[in-house]
């Protein structure tokens, strides 16, 4: 079993790897990722792992790790579904800084550091 740390580090690495599916998406149209499987938080290493250990519920900032990795897949589907649509320009703008995207992955890794340290 990962610790809090190892776990946290990865899925900071993982989360960013999703910048680069998705412009490889909006470029080629190349599709690594269902929508739909991405929409979803629990298919990810780090979402199975922070929905599979109960003992990490009680943990500080669970609950808004919890949350912001939900919206995170959520805003990262957006994106897909619009580079897959052959909608460039508008999944450009849809990563761009200042997007829901954008934003919903600047809160996550920031809570997820806040999290790591306090563990």
């Amino acid at each position: 079993m990962a610790t809090l740390a190892d776990a946290v580090t990865a899925a900071i690495s993982a989360h960013a790897a999703w910048k680069t599916h998705l412009s490889v998406a909006i470029g080629f149209f190349e599709k690594k990722f269902q929508v739909d499987e991405a929409a979803r938080d629990d298919l990810c290493a780090f979402g199975r792992w922070l929905m599979g250990d109960a003992a990490l519920r009680e943990a500080p900032l669970y609950a808004e790790v919890l949350a912001l990795h939900a919206r995170f897949h959520l805003e990262a589907a957006q994106v897909l579904g619009t580079a897959l649509a052959g909608r460039r320009a508008e999944a450009c703008a849809a990563m761009a800084p200042g997007s829901a995207f954008d934003g919903a992955s600047a809160q996550l890794v920031a809570a997820l550091k806040a999290w790591r340290a306090s563990g």
